[in-house]
């Protein structure tokens, strides 16, 4: 499971990506209030929003044809 944190980290990352804060609220169903306080941390992420937002970034990526960060197709799965 992911820490708040990371979470945290993650919709940083996705509004940067995604067109700003507005946006990404707008894609996940939000109100704007509710994504800042997800965004300082005020208000944790919820499994199923966090479930969404991977969705998301995942759609993001492969209509970009990009892979996952942090993935390397040639590294071995132990």
């Amino acid at each position: 499971m992911s820490t708040p944190e990371a979470r945290q980290r993650l919709l940083e990352q996705a509004a940067a990506r995604l067109g700003g804060v507005e946006n990404l609220a707008k894609k996940l169903g939000v109100t704007q209030r509710a994504m800042k306080l997800y965004l300082n941390g005020a208000v944790p992420l919820s499994d199923a929003l966090f479930l969404r937002l991977v969705d998301l970034l995942s759609d993001h990526w492969r209509s970009e044809g990009q892979r996952p960060p942090g993935r390397d197709p040639n590294a071995k799965r132990g």
